[in-house]
């Protein structure tokens, strides 16, 4: 079959056509400018990025280079479509360790540009150009990648066919109820093989359908371009969400972190955070107030790296199966003069009714030569109301110890709060134990392989933030490095504080406590202690 005109056309075009894909650093860069000023050339040495970061909007440029005249060139455009994708792939090979890893290339992103839309056709010698502007939003993959990289892909082709209408349609297909004979077979009878025997087939079981004959379409080849090499992409800005409940209410407290590796300063200029319906897919949004902010925080929200603000939203009216949508927009300044335009957008379910698993602890090997009563009494965690954790010494034959942990609810920045440690000796002897903070220098590594061992992998954390450095600013600063509880004598109680002042806002992070035997300089480390929420002084005390 004879190609068509349109397939003539850019049969014409396609010859010695070259498409490439340029991500230019300034987001000014001006490639028609070069060629209207004959140096085209100069297209090829632009600076461009180096790197690139997840949630941004990025520039991209397209420049289409063909031998055909720029009369053509425009008249071809008319029936021609762009398509560009972006895709991720590991820059990190997985060996035979790294079986979970991710392979291949992940979609990310893609776009569909109609050819005429912002092309600028400019004509130098016997080249002509045709070039595009346009963005595209890198959104995460949902595979963890070790070493993210992202290139591009672009193909220029004829325009997909318009999708017609049922008028359009109605020509082409046979008209309903078409009468067919009771018996469909009934002209077979009269067949000299069919004598004496009856033929038959109902109408019922026949539908006439005769459809077009399928018209062969021209193989025509698209004009396809790639960037390339892959930019290595990371994460400029990280959120995470932490639920913590209260009589009658539930708090979230949203937390956004950038990462250490940026070279320049982030603007946060938009936060929003409200419930969604339960089919998440739906942009409507409940009525009413179900989300408020309580952190007196002004826009923009200004970042450097490795900083961290924490904003605390109440959740007055949710249920299960909610779904909290987060959405920020942001604007990096890096060093090296790009303005890089980030948009985050994802949802987190709500868990109204957190369950806690029952978390049990072990007692240290003793460093005495003498053998206690603890020597393998195993410790356990359970959650209580009004913000008491209970932790026990338990032995087959003796009840053991019982340490209650109870805090305040809420607190304020800055403002000196306690945390009250409650010991019932139900043991047959006196015991005599010291409480002190924990200071692990490997708590960022075992977090670390901890996380790598979690099976889930639910957009693979990638709204996580980093793990944090231990020279940073802990949650709260404990005024006692060690409390001494004891002697406490059998079947009796010993009560003492420990003093804390926080230094951020948000579900504060209380470390780990240690309770050591001084007997036999036993220690068990618990992390899980109460919840405690840090307002900001000026807020209503909830």
């Amino acid at each position: 079959m004879a190609p068509s005109a349109h397939g003539k056309d850019f049969e014409t075009l396609s010859k010695g056509a070259y498409l490439d894909i340029l991500l230019p650093q300034s987001k000014n860069f001006d490639a028609a400018a070069l060629v209207r000023a004959g140096q085209p050339e100069e297209l090829a040495r632009a600076p461009t990025r180096r790197n690139l970061f997840f949630d941004e909007k990025i520039p991209v440029v397209l420049i289409l280079r063909t031998d055909a005249s720029s009369d053509m060139l425009e008249r071809g455009l008319q029936n021609l479509s762009i398509d560009l994708v972006a895709h991720a792939t590991d820059a990190a090979p997985s060996g035979a360790g790294s079986a979970g890893a991710a392979t291949g290339k992940h979609d990310i992103a893609s776009k569909h540009i109609n050819a005429t839309e912002g092309a600028t056709v400019l004509e130098l010698g016997d080249q002509t150009y045709a070039i595009w502007k346009t963005t595209i939003h890198l959104t995460r993959p949902r595979a963890r990648l070790h070493r993210p990289a992202v290139y591009f892909a672009a193909t220029l082709g004829p325009s997909p066919a318009p999708i017609t209408t049922s008028s359009e349609r109605a020509s082409s297909i046979l008209p309903p109820y078409q009468a067919l004979p009771r018996n469909v077979l009934e002209s077979l009878s009269h067949a000299a093989e069919f004598q004496d025997k009856q033929v038959y087939l109902s109408e019922d079981r026949m539908t006439k359908v005769a459809p077009a004959a399928a018209a062969k379409k021209d193989s025509i080849k698209p004009i396809r371009g790639a960037t390339k090499r892959a930019y290595p992409t990371v994460s400029a800005l990280f959120t995470r969400i932490k639920y913590s409940s209260l009589p009658g209410r539930m708090m979230a407290s949203l937390q956004l972190e950038t990462s250490s590796a940026i070279a320049g300063t982030i603007d946060v200029n938009h936060v929003n955070v409200d419930i969604a319906g339960k089919d998440s897919r739906l942009p409507s949004v409940k009525s009413g107030k179900a989300v408020s902010c309580l952190t007196e925080a002004g826009l923009p929200l200004k970042f450097g790296p490795g900083d961290e603000q924490v904003l605390l939203y109440e959740i007055s009216d949710s249920s299960e199966g909610d779904v909290l949508a987060v959405d920020a927009q942001a604007i990096a300044y890096l060093e090296q003069g790009s303005e890089i335009e980030l948009a985050i957008s994802w949802q987190a379910k709500i868990d109204a009714n957190p369950i806690l698993d029952e978390i049990t602890y072990q007692w240290s090997r003793p460093t005495t030569t003498e053998t206690t009563e603890t020597t393998q009494q195993p410790v356990r965690t359970t959650s209580l109301p009004a913000h008491t954790k209970e932790a026990k010494a338990m032995h087959d034959s003796d009840p053991g110890m019982t340490f209650f942990f109870t805090a305040p609810a809420t607190v304020h920045r800055g403002q000196l709060f306690e945390i009250e440690v409650k010991c019932i000796n139900r043991s047959t002897k006196p015991r005599c134990f010291s409480i002190q903070p924990v200071r692990q220098k490997l708590a960022a590594l075992s977090l670390l392989t901890s996380a790598a061992t979690n099976g889930e992998d639910k957009v693979a954390g990638s709204h996580d933030p980093p793990l944090r450095d231990e020279r940073k600013v802990a949650d709260v600063y404990y005024h006692n490095t060690q409390v001494k509880m004891g002697p406490i004598q059998s079947n009796a109680s010993c009560d003492v504080q420990l003093k804390l002042t926080p230094s951020v806002l948000g579900l504060l992070d209380l470390g780990r406590l240690g309770i050591v035997d001084v007997d036999s300089d036993q220690i068990v480390e618990l992390r899980d202690l109460p919840d405690v929420i840090c307002f900001e002084r000026d807020t209503v005390n909830y």
